[in-house]
Order: structure tokens, then C-alpha cells, then sequence
């Protein structure tokens, strides 16, 4: 693919290559700096942080329609080249982050307190009337809501095994 550049909208000294890369009119490739987002920035004059990605979408494909987000169809959001990117819907975009496995459901939720495994063992040892929600509650050291919301499957709801 030929690197090839556009001016960045509302910023005609700057211009955005297809590659992810912005420079100044005077050609000067600028280097980028990961915010604490982890996506690729730059600053542009007044101080305005902009994030490359959606330089280049604004650049090449055109503004965002309402409710549209930029998609990293790679999962890397390190890459902010145009092959890579699409604008999409919210659903559309975690959608991609399930596929890509960075979503931070289930145990990668830093607040999790419960492992996949310890949800199947509450969805398959609880027994109405023989092992109670408020035990397995006990046990596993959590809210009877969240036993509540595990074994009717609005919790953990990606884990659920097809029965």
C-alpha cells in the first residue's frame, strides 16, 4: 500500500497519512505518544490532544455519523494505520472487543472476586432446597444478589454453557 496524506480537518497546517502518521505543512513527521488510553496521540497547537485514529477516519472516509466510533478491526489499538480502521456502531465495537478477547468481562474485570470456574460450580451445584443461593453466597464470599444473578444467567451470561 502507498502511504498517501490529507489535511487534518479544522487543522490545515497538519495533514494524516493513511499509515497513522501526522505532520506539520512543513514535513516534519511528528512523533506520537500513547495516552494512558494506550492510543497512539499527538497535540496539536492550543493543546488539543487528538487521538490518530480518528484523524485518519475524518481524513480518508469522512466525519463520524451520530452514534459512531472508531473500530480497530485488528484488536491493536496501538494501529492506527486505515486498513485497520472503520467507524461502527458502540455494539458493533465491543462486539470486536469480545472477538478479539480484550474484553475485561468475567475474570479480567479488575473488580471480579469470581473465576469461570467458580461460576459453573455455583450454575451447576446449586439445587433449590438442597444447596441455597445463601449458602453457596457463604462459600464463595459474595452478595446473594450476585448468586441471584449467576444461576439465572444475567451475570457471567457469556460463560453460560449451552444445556
Amino acid at each position: 500500500m502507498t502511504e498517501k496524506w490529507r489535511r487534518v480537518r479544522g487543522w490545515p497546517d497538519y495533514e494524516v497519512s493513511n499509515f497513522g502518521r501526522v505532520r506539520r505543512h512543513v514535513k516534519k513527521i511528528m512523533k506520537p505518544w500513547a495516552s494512558n488510553d494506550r492510543y497512539p496521540s499527538v497535540c496539536l497547537p492550543r493543546g488539543q490532544r487528538k487521538y490518530i485514529h480518528r484523524l485518519v477516519l475524518e481524513a480518508f472516509v469522512g466525519p463520524a455519523s451520530k452514534g459512531q466510533e472508531a473500530r480497530h478491526l485488528d484488536g491493536n489499538r496501538g494501529n492506527p494505520r486505515l486498513d485497520n480502521l472503520s467507524w461502527g456502531s458502540r455494539e458493533e465495537n465491543q462486539a470486536d472487543r469480545v472477538g478479539h478477547g480484550t474484553s475485561n468481562r468475567g475474570e479480567r474485570c479488575g473488580a471480579a472476586k469470581l473465576t469461570i470456574s467458580d461460576v459453573d460450580a455455583i450454575r451447576s451445584r446449586y439445587i433449590p432446597r438442597i444447596v441455597t443461593q445463601r449458602e453457596l453466597a457463604r462459600e464463595y464470599n459474595v452478595g446473594l444478589s450476585t448468586i441471584n444473578d449467576i444461576v439465572h444467567h444475567r451475570n457471567w451470561r457469556h460463560n453460560a454453557r449451552l444445556e
